[in-house]
């Protein structure tokens, strides 16, 4: 071969060709024998694969290799070492467990073929039991599924990239099991790596509240909602917000459409502003502002309880309180007149009402504070959200469940909270009697976007008289606006007195659509909950919207420029919607979603993947105490998957607040009991 210019291109495309066309050979043939072959005949055929590789390799290179051994090997390297043409490459190296020094012809350890021990970067992967490699063959094949599914709906809006043959079916199996080998080995990689770290005892002396501790936590984290409140004073305000606020105003009757308890509420503090300032904005932010309170009371209570009781690793510690402290979809939610909120600030409470019940019952019992926690958290629960109270009865449920000894001081509480709970709710009732919500439907959106999905993407496989009855309850109008991310356009605009009584025929004609075109139907609910199980490609950030912007000058201007109820306060709209620091602060918290590393905290999936790996690791660690906590966390996220939205920071908060909170737990010892002295100090002095 020509040894100029030309021949040395010809020479790499040569080479290159050859390099492609061993891989996309090595991918279509050998993957199969993989799949299909398992054990010593499996990694002896990967040896011999990654041997042929090699020798095309430095054939289609034009190079020659000497092969060195050990005898005589100083002189044969002298003798190369010569040539002008020689280059040294250095080889991995290592010894065994029988001190024999070798040069690899693979990355195993010769006494341990199936094992990977790479020296130079620290990665050691002992061979998985077999009860290991099973649970973890099962998990891998799940995320890689879920990955390749929801890539396919984040891109494509459809299963299968849209088209259901033969060729997409292949591809999509084909597809997963690429994905499957991948997720596979990080997953061996994080379960060796679990195994190498030392588990923490939760065997901790108890001391009381330490006030000066607890306050070193909760002045950092306060100061930094305090100093964003103001910028975005007087906090934020949504679309259900300026509902809640005009409903409280008077302008609509009180309605259950949101918590009656929380739009009374709102509105004696909008009667509050206006009576003593003559604004309601100044009403409003004072709502907001003790809501920042309550919640930063609240969480660093949680935190300080994790950080004071269980022996967390200290790296730990600093992360999850930065991560607490400073995430900004914490921070603007923390200010933001939602019911959410509070609704979390509540679940968090019945959270750690679960934690101590599993992990320190006997002290939890035994403390004169645990009763009304309990209580509290129930209460605020369903006075909050009623159809939320799911999430607690799963939680008691897997209580009951779990424990042995405690089984009657669990139903004690449970029927004390219940009792609490409806005579709170029948006085509430009787005193501010409140209407039905106008919303009575809500709880159907997911199916009014599987039939509207049909109706929109297959009109001709309805019949007529099915199409009239669709347009008098949903309206074939409404679906000129269908959004494949979104039911509301729906749900918010379907004939609520038309649709009522006809709930009969309704779920005919969705039963037939879900025969006729279930996958349809699938694409549809996959498109409102992809967020929710999957690292969606747009980050999800927390509502920002000034109340005085969305009062009399938005898109919606609730109040034209009647500002009778703000005339008592005299600052400037421009000064509260364009300022120089609301405009910055709102730069910073939307841009952080956008880097990335830190953009991956804005995807609810993200937290959703890491459940799933705490699960599998508890799981293979036999940690029957963290088991009925994660399904607890799961019940929250398996409604997300029924929303009405995808992407709604709103209705991730919940498990997003929870997961993290999970990870303490997962260092652990499982044999470590808690013994039960200090009794009593659970809640002392707090």
């Amino acid at each position: 071969m020509n040894n100029g210019k030309g021949g040395n291109r010809m020479r790499t495309i040569f080479y290159h060709l050859v390099l492609v066309g061993t891989f996309i050979y090595g991918s279509f043939v050998h993957i199969w024998y993989l799949i299909f072959n398992k054990g010593e005949k499996r990694y002896r055929y990967v040896c011999r694969v990654a041997k042929n590789w090699g020798k095309n390799l430095i054939w289609g290179a034009g190079s020659k290799v000497k092969v060195i051994y050990k005898n005589g090997s100083e002189e044969e390297i002298k003798k190369i070492s010569q040539s002008p043409t020689f280059s040294w490459i250095k080889n991995y190296n290592s010894i065994d467990e029988k001190g024999n020094i070798y040069f690899a012809k693979d990355l195993s350890v010769p006494t341990k073929p199936h094992e990977l021990n790479i020296e130079e970067i620290n990665l050691y992967l002992p061979k998985l039991k077999t009860r290991e490699n099973r649970i973890v063959s099962v998990f891998g094949l799940f995320l890689s599924i879920l990955h390749i599914v929801g890539s396919d709906v984040t891109y494509t809006q459809s299963t299968l990239r849209g088209a259901v043959n033969k060729f997409s079916i292949v591809a999509f199996l084909i597809l997963v099991g690429i994905s499957f080998f991948a997720i596979n080995t990080l997953l061996k990689i994080l379960v060796n790596w679990f195994h190498h770290q030392e588990l923490n005892s939760t065997n901790m002396k108890q001391t009381g509240f330490r006030k000066k501790r607890y306050l070193l936590m909760f002045l950092p984290f306060v100061a930094i909602r305090v100093l964003f409140f103001f910028i975005f004073f007087p906090g934020s305000t949504t679309w259900d917000s300026m509902y809640i606020i005009k409903e409280g105003l008077g302008y609509w009757p009180l309605t259950n459409s949101h918590p009656y308890i929380y739009t009374w509420i709102v509105s004696l503090f909008s009667k509050l502003g206006i009576k003593l300032f003559g604004s309601v904005g100044i009403g409003i932010s004072i709502f907001n502002f003790l809501t920042l309170v309550v919640t930063s009371i609240i969480v660093v209570f949680v935190l300080y309880k994790f950080f004071e009781i269980f022996n967390i690793n200290k790296y730990l510690k600093i992360g999850l309180f930065i991560f607490y402290a400073f995430f900004s979809n914490f921070i603007v939610i923390s200010f933001t007149l939602y019911k959410d909120v509070y609704l979390v600030d509540f679940l968090l409470l019945f959270f750690i009402s679960m934690v101590f019940i599993i992990y320190l019952p006997g002290r939890f019992f035994s403390s004169i504070y645990s009763l009304p926690l309990f209580v509290l958290s129930f209460l605020g629960v369903y006075m909050l959200h009623r159809k939320a109270v799911i999430y607690v009865l799963v939680g008691v449920i897997v209580l009951f469940l779990y424990s042995k000894l405690y089984k009657k001081q669990i139903a004690k509480y449970v029927i004390i909270s219940i009792l609490v709970t409806l005579l709170f709710n029948a006085l509430g009732t009787f005193a501010l009697r409140p209407e039905a919500s106008k919303k009575k439907y809500d709880y159907l959106s997911s199916r009014f976007q599987q039939l509207a999905a049909a109706v929109y993407y297959h009109p001709d496989s309805f019949t007529k008289d099915e199409l009239e009855f669709y347009d008098s309850t949903l309206g074939l109008e409404n679906n000129k606006n269908f959004l494949y991310y979104e039911a509301d356009p729906i749900k918010d605009l379907m004939k609520n007195e038309q649709f009522q009584g006809k709930e009969k025929e309704f779920f005919k004609i969705w039963w037939k659509g879900y025969k006729t075109h279930p996958k349809t139907y699938i694409d549809a609910i996959l498109n409102l909950s992809v967020s929710y199980w999957y690292i969606y490609d747009t980050p999800d950030r927390a509502y920002i919207s000034n109340y005085y912007h969305n009062m009399y000058k938005g898109k919606y201007n609730w109040f034209g420029d009647k500002t009778i109820y703000d005339k008592g306060f005299s600052l400037p709209l421009s000064d509260s919607t364009n300022s120089k620091f609301y405009d910055n602060a709102y730069e910073v918290h939307w841009n952080f979603g956008k880097l990335a590393v830190f953009g991956m905290f804005y995807r609810a999936g993200l937290y959703t993947i890491v459940l799933l790996l705490i699960l599998m690791l508890a799981i293979l660690k036999r940690d029957r105490r963290l088991l009925p906590i994660v399904f607890f966390v799961l019940s929250i996220i398996l409604t997300c998957i029924y929303s009405p939205v995808v992407n709604y920071f709103r209705y991730s908060y919940a498990y997003m607040m929870i997961i993290p909170l999970l990870l303490p737990l997962l260092f652990l010892k499982n044999s470590e009991e808690l013994q039960d002295e200090n009794d009593g100090l659970f809640f002392e002095n707090f």
